[in-house]
Formats: C-alpha cells, structure tokens, sequence
C-alpha cells in the first residue's frame, strides 16, 4: 500500500501565522474532538521527514488511529479550508468574491435595490483592483435586475446598451491581457527548455516572439497586468540573450509600476518582492553598486510592511535573498572579512525561522563563504566550505557552476602547496569534463597553466606563468567560457596577486 506524504508537505509547507490561524480555525470549525487533530498536526509539523509507522505509535491509543486515513484526509481539507478563510481576511479584492454570491442570492429573493447596494460597493473594489472576470459578473446581475425591475422599457434599452458596450470593453482587456499571457509563457518555455544547452537556435525562436506588433510599445498593453507582462516579456529576453542593462531597465520598469499603485501589492506581493530580488541579482551581475547597496535597504525596508510583518515566509525570503546576494558583493569589491561578518548577522537572523534552506541557496553560500575564506588566506576553511558543495550528490544536477567550482579546487589546492594530490585532481577534473562535454577555451587555458608550473622553479619564473595565463585571459575575455568563469570567480585578479605579491583584496580594491 502506498503511503502518502501529502497531508505533511502542506503541513511543512505553512508559516507560523497560518500554523496559529489554523489552531483557532480548528477550535471553531472542526468537528468532533478538535484537541485530537491538533495534536495531529503538532506531530506532523515536527517531523523532519514523513514517517507513518512513528506517526501510528504516537497515536497508537486514540481512537482515530483505526482510520488514521480518514482522519488525515479530514485534517488536509481542514488546512485548507483555514488557509481559505485566513487569506479571505488579508485581501480586500475577497471581498468582492463574497459579494458577487449576496448578490446572486438577492437577485433570486428578487430583493433588487438591496442586491444594487452591493453591485456599487462590488463594482468599484472590482475596478479597483482590476478584477475584471468580477466586473463582468457585476454587469451580468445590473443587467438581470434591469430587465427584471423594468420590463422591456426604453429607459431599459438604453442601459442595456450601456452594459453591452461596457461588456464589451472589459472583453477586449480580457483578450489584450490573455495575448502577453501567451507570449509570456512562450518565451519562458523556450529559455527554460533551452537555456542550458549549447543549441542556440532558441535565441532565434525567442527574437522571433518579441518581435511581435503588441511587444512594440507600452502603451499596447491595456491594464496594469498586461503592462507589468509586457515588461517581464522583455526583461526576460534581455537576460536570456546576455544584455543585462536592458534587462535591468525593463524590470525596474515593473517594480515602477506596481510601486505607483500600491493598493495593487497586496495582491501581488509576492510578485514584487520576487522583482526586488531579481533586481538585486541584475545590479550584482552589472556592477551597478551604488544601486545594489540602494536596492537593498530598498527590499529590506519592505520587512516593516504590515502584509510581511506577520507572514514568516515573506520575511525569511527577503532577509535570506538580499544577504545571500550582499555577501556575494562584499566578496566581489575584495571586503572578505565583511562577508564573514554579514553571515554570522545573517545566521543569526534566519535560525529562529526554522526553515531548511534550499539547494541552490546551500550552494550559493557555501561557494560565497569558501571564496571569502580564500580571499583572507585561511585555505582550510575555503577548502572545508568548497568540499561540501562539491561533494554534495546534487550538485551535479542542481549547481550550475559546479565546472567552475572543481575548476576553483584546483587553484585552491595549488595554494595549499598540495603538488602530489594536484597532479590526481588535474586528472580526474579533466576526466569529468571530458564525460559531461568538450573542453572550452578556460578549461585548456587552467589545465595547460596548471601542468607547467611544477617546470617553474624560481619565483621570477612562476611569475612568468602567471602573466602567460593572464595575458591569455585577457586576449579571451570575451570568449564565452572564459566570461563565465571570471563570473563565477575572478581569477585574473587571482594571477596579479601573485605577480605583484599583494594580497587579493588589495588587487580587487584598486580596480574598483
């Protein structure tokens, strides 16, 4: 018999506040002995991973134990019954919703001027919020009441005329909005499936979707929604094709617009703080510091937010984004021990959540932290951070800079004076490439360097290896997979503190 785990995802899947919400709605909505399905879901939500055996010998005593099926099917539709009535109460567009089925019921007991009061008050929350599949149920009951209240008059005529050509409106904003939806999901199904693979005719079918008449401007896109879609088509193809600046003009535009409707973010916060993030990684990625540093106090300044301030999810993915990407840029301007210090303040801030983080996250911060260590000479500890990304049985599959990571170990090794063992990860390193693809132009450019120099003896001619290699990584510099590895990790800086025998974040700061 399979065993599902389902009733424990959605149970790990809620925050503190909707954990609490769901004990008071249990107290006033669930049926029978209440205590008994809380104590179930206490022991769900306290599980590191779902078990059924240890879940029938907690309860072996209860009576729900003989129908533990039964009962764990009641306590799933009983969460998500709490998560509906816990969402109706945050979001003001719900209520529109709710009135919609008032109306309807008053309509039926013919009861018009009191269902007309509700139709006003659910007409302008629904135009609002641009809810316009609402609005049109709104027109749909003012045109019921109409001819029900005026039997087929001219005053009758004429505000059905009205109605239908406000129908008629709204169906073509529908449509507009309906038209980026499809070039929305066409261009991401074609970099999400194609994205990683070294076939680059994609990058034409994508060309190809923007290029479409509505994509040509703005003022195409009709509603708010269709206007943010608009700009994500093109932030999106932007950064699919490797022009970052418009990328990042493009997404600023989005959190532009939804910034200058603020009532819209309530229902769309998630949206927001994701293009908050985005933007963080894009001024990262570009360089633009000042606005990095902006942008963060920018995000984080979101935290004193009412509809963030009680939702643990929101909080921990604000702080966990906007330092995980602040470490990599204290790492980049060359300010290691600042890095080290922003990670004890970032621990510290996540731990009391209790959330497990996720795998890119655990091999983005590991990557982070095992640079750092380097960048300050503490080669043991840059090791002990890098092995465990790279030993990690998913990083094969789940960290793209993995290449470069084993890349990175074999300079690190080399640091440590670990000749002998070199000459093996050498080896196996080229061995693993070789299995995966062929080798790129940074690969032969590390490899052919790292098995010269054992030749170097003196200082002066080790010195001269590493001008060789720079010189050749400059002349490269924008050879696909040698702009990808100085992303990953700058090794030209690397090769000047050796040349010049200064420390690496000396190297880093003067180039700023």
């Amino acid at each position: 018999m399979i065993v599902s785990d389902d009733l424990y995802k959605l149970v790990k899947s809620l925050s503190k506040t909707e954990k609490a919400y769901f004990k008071k709605y249990s107290k006033l909505h669930v049926l029978g002995d209440s205590n008994n399905y809380v104590k179930l879901f206490d022991f769900i939500a306290s599980m590191h991973g779902y078990d059924e055996d240890l879940l029938r010998k907690r309860f072996q005593s209860e009576k729900f134990i003989r129908q533990l099926s039964v009962a764990k099917n009641y306590l799933y539709n009983s969460i998500l019954r709490s998560l509906k009535a816990y969402r109706k109460s945050k979001k003001k567009r719900d209520e529109a919703k709710e009135l919609i089925d008032d109306i309807t019921i008053l309509i039926e007991k013919r009861l018009f001027s009191q269902a007309e009061k509700l139709l006003r008050k659910c007409r302008k929350i629904s135009q609002k919020y641009e809810v316009y599949s609402q609005l049109l149920q709104v027109l749909v009951a003012e045109s019921k009441i109409a001819i029900a209240q005026r039997s087929y008059d001219e005053k009758t005529d004429k505000i059905l005329e009205q109605n239908y050509n406000e129908r008629t409106k709204i169906l073509g904003i529908l449509k507009n909005a309906f038209e980026f939806d499809l070039l929305e999901y066409n261009i991401t199904s074609q970099i999400t499936r194609h994205a990683d693979s070294k076939d680059k005719k994609y990058l034409g079918r994508i060309k190809e979707i923007v290029s479409n008449e509505i994509l040509s401007c703005e003022e195409n896109a009709i509603s708010l929604t269709a206007r943010l879609k608009y700009n994500h088509i093109h932030a999106t193809y932007f950064y699919a094709t490797e022009n970052l600046e418009e990328s990042y003009k493009y997404l600023s535009r989005e959190i532009e617009i939804l910034s200058e409707k603020r009532e819209m973010l309530e229902d769309r916060l998630i949206d927001y703080l994701i293009l908050l993030s985005n933007r963080l990684l894009i001024s990262l990625e570009l360089g633009k510091y000042n606005e990095l540093e902006k942008n963060i106090i920018h995000i984080r300044s979101e935290l004193g937010r009412k509809e963030v301030s009680g939702n643990d999810r929101l909080k921990f993915y604000i702080i966990n984004n906007s330092y995980l990407i602040e470490l990599n840029y204290k790492n980049r301007i060359g300010r290691f021990s600042e890095t080290l210090e922003i990670y004890r303040a970032y621990s510290k801030l996540i731990r009391p959540f209790g959330y497990k983080m996720i795998k890119a996250d655990e091999f983005w911060l590991n990557n982070t932290l095992s640079h750092a260590y380097f960048g300050l000479g503490e080669l043991d500890k840059s090791l002990e951070y890098l092995n465990r990304l790279i030993s990690d049985p998913e990083a094969d599959q789940r960290y793209g800079n993995i290449l470069f990571a084993k890349l990175f170990s074999l300079i690190l090794h080399y640091e440590m004076g670990n000749i002998d063992l070199l000459e093996y990860l050498i080896k196996s390193t080229y061995r693993y490439i070789l299995k995966r693809k062929k080798l790129y132009r940074f690969e032969i450019l590390i490899f052919g360097f790292l098995k010269k120099l054992p030749d170097a003896i003196t200082e002066k001619e080790l010195k001269e290896k590493f001008s060789e290699l720079k010189a050749m990584l400059t002349r490269q510099i924008n050879e696909h997979s040698v702009k990808d590895a100085l992303k990953y990790f700058d090794f030209i800086s690397w090769l000047d503190s050796k040349i010049e025998s200064r420390p690496l974040s000396e190297i880093i700061a003067g180039k700023l």
